[in-house]
């Protein structure tokens, strides 16, 4: 392989806890040991799009409803 790997993340809520704090934390392992370009896909902007801004990890809002509650 050439490039970096790139591994989109999709998460459906926004705030910067449980889950998206662990996917957070996965994220820069994976970038900073193995080089890995990660992106995220969000339904909204929110506290953990906050922090993927100040990390530098890109982010797309995608909105969607959950086909189960």
């Amino acid at each position: 392989m050439n490039g970096a790997l790139s591994v989109a993340f999709i998460t459906h809520y926004t705030e910067l806890y449980g889950a998206n704090r662990s996917m957070l934390d996965l994220m820069h392992a994976l970038r900073e040991h193995h080089g890995v370009v990660p992106h995220v896909i969000a339904p909204r902007p929110g506290d953990l799009t906050e922090e993927l801004d100040r990390t530098g990890i890109s982010w797309a809002a995608i909105p969607f409803v959950p086909w189960m509650t």
